[in-house]
């Protein structure tokens, strides 16, 4: 038993936490949804692309109540300790055809967008890159699939390889 704690140990660390989502759908529920703190609700919407979402919502006569343009569910990026967030928009926080991701980094102490990626999902991955859980997003026409893969800098993150693929007919 006493061999095997530091194995448990390192494994813990690589894994994500139990029963938490790793991939998110634009139209899919997510499992276990929160509330977004009025801060993460202002980080949003001084994003550019959230004020592109408001500014077309505003040129249809619309208006919204911030809180009810997005989801969120709590994951892990780097350890266990730290709350991060994927965040989906809710149209007109979305794109004609694809769905609108935010990644929020620590959450509940200094919160700031690491990642905006569009596509149908967004997938937080197994392996690694500066201690950080890499990402990847997909989007789907009916002809193409596009694969968009992100790892952390240290700071954001980056764009990293992107593929297409023709989908079978």
């Amino acid at each position: 038993m006493v061999l095997a704690a530091p194995t448990l140990a390192a494994q813990s660390g690589k894994a994500h936490a139990p029963h938490e989502q790793t991939s998110f759908f634009e139209e899919r529920p997510l499992l276990h949804p929160v509330p977004l703190s009025d801060r993460i609700l202002k980080l949003l919407l001084a994003t550019k692309e959230a004020q592109e979402g408001l500014d077309f919502a505003n040129a249809q006569g619309k208006r919204y109540n911030p809180a009810q343009l997005f989801r969120a569910a709590e994951i892990h990026l780097h350890h266990s300790g730290q709350v991060d967030l994927v965040v989906i928009g809710i149209c007109p926080m979305c794109g004609a055809d694809n769905g609108w991701f935010w990644v929020i980094h620590s959450a509940k102490e200094i919160p700031r967008v690491v990642l905006f990626a569009n596509g149908n999902s967004l997938e937080v991955m197994g392996s690694r890159t500066n201690g950080y859980h890499d990402i990847r997003s997909v989007f789907s026409t009916p002809s193409e699939t596009r694969t968009c893969n992100y790892r952390f800098d240290g700071k954001l993150y980056k764009f990293w390889t992107k593929q297409w693929a023709k989908n079978p007919d």
